[in-house]
C-alpha cells in the first residue's frame, strides 16, 4: 500500500515490470497491489501512480490483484492471470473504489490489459469501477471460458470505455499463442484472434 502519512499526498510513483507471486497456503484473501490508504479509518491520499507491464501469476488465494483507492492512476500493459482462483469467490482484476474515509476517487485510466479467469472461474468481473467520475477504461482483452457470471466492466462509478472484450466475448477463444498460457509470451494474441488490430485509439 502507497500512502502519504503526514496528511500530504503521495504522487508521482511507477510499479513497472514487476512479478507477483505468492506460494502462500491456507486461507485468506490475497491483495498483491493497493495504492491508497493503509485501512478504512485513515484519511490518507495518493494519486497520479502508474502500474505498468507487471504480471501477476495465479493463486488460489489471488483476489483482488489491483487496487486503486486513489486518483489519476494508471494500470496499462499488465497480465492478470487468476486461472488458480478458488470458484467461491470472484475473479476480480482491477478494481477502482474508496477503501474508506478518504473520499471519492476521479480519472483513474485502465487500458491495453489482458485478464484471464482460466477454467476455474464462474464469477468473473475483470474491471470494477465504484467510485468517482472521468475513468477510462480501454482495449482490454479478458477471457474466462467457464464463466456462469460475467461483467467486463462494472460499478457505479462513471467511466468512458472503448475497445475492450465485450461480456459475450469473455467466453470467446481470443487465440492466444498457448492453448494452455502459462508464461506472459503464452497469451500473445495471434492473426486470428477477434483483438488482433481491433483496439480503439479514442479517448
Amino acid at each position: 500500500t502507497c500512502v502519504a502519512n503526514d496528511g500530504g499526498i503521495s504522487e508521482y510513483f511507477n510499479i513497472y515490470n514487476c512479478r507477483f507471486r505468492s506460494t502462500l497456503t491456507g486461507t485468506g484473501a490475497l491483495w498483491p497491489v493497493g495504492i491508497g490508504p493503509d485501512d478504512a479509518i485513515s484519511d490518507e491520499q495518493a494519486a497520479d501512480g502508474l502500474v505498468d507491464s507487471c504480471w501477476f501469476e495465479p493463486s488460489a488465494r489471488l483476489r483482488r490483484p489491483l487496487q486503486f483507492w486513489a486518483d489519476f492512476c494508471t494500470a496499462r500493459n499488465n497480465l492478470f492471470d487468476m486461472s488458480a482462483y478458488d470458484t467461491n469467490e470472484q475473479s476480480i482484476g482491477v478494481l477502482v473504489e474508496v477503501r474508506g474515509i478518504e473520499g471519492v476517487h476521479d480519472g483513474c485510466e485502465i487500458y491495453n490489459n489482458t485478464l484471464y479467469g482460466g477454467t476455474l472461474a464462474t464469477t468473473f468481473w475483470p474491471i470494477i469501477i465504484d467510485t468517482g467520475t472521468g475513468h477510462l477504461v480501454k482495449n482490454n482483452i479478458a477471457y474466462s471460458p467457464s464463466s456462469t457470471a460475467r461483467d467486463m466492466v462494472s460499478g457505479v462509478g462513471s467511466w468512458t470505455e472503448t475497445g475492450n472484450s465485450s461480456d459475450a466475448q469473455i467466453l470467446t477463444d481470443p487465440n492466444f499463442a498457448s492453448a494452455s498460457p502459462v508464461n506472459p509470451a503464452d497469451f500473445q494474441i495471434t492473426t486470428n484472434s477477434y483483438g488482433k488490430q481491433a483496439g480503439s485509439e479514442s479517448v
